[in-house]
């Protein structure tokens, strides 16, 4: 699996607008080919501050999306934020349950 990670810090009076263009494509990007998950966070410590978190089963599927007329739209909004975004892409593991669990504290511990 592969991802993208974007921080927001929206402008107060853009707010709205972002919202408004984030929940019309969320049900999009959600439909595409090889989405596994797209999740967007408002943090709770400055309500202007946001977390796009989308990933993807593979390279392909997620360069596909980010040439998709919903991707290029959202773009464009970026364009009118206070600051630019904060974009990162990650790869996944696929470990999941207690190994990871035990790995992690064998990490902290």
């Amino acid at each position: 699996m592969i991802g993208i990670k974007m921080k927001l810090l929206v402008q107060p009076e853009m707010r709205d607008r972002l919202l408004s263009v984030v929940r019309g494509m969320l049900s999009a990007i959600r439909q595409t080919r090889g989405c596994v998950s797209c999740q967007f966070y408002e943090n709770i410590e400055n309500e202007n501050s946001f977390t796009l978190v989308e990933e993807w089963k593979s390279q392909q599927d997620m360069e596909s999306h980010l040439y998709s007329d919903a991707f290029v739209t959202f773009l464009v909004m970026m364009f009118e934020l206070l600051e630019p975004p904060d974009i990162q892409l990650f790869k996944n593991s696929q470990a999941t349950g207690p190994a990871v669990a035990a790995t992690a504290l064998d990490v902290c511990l």
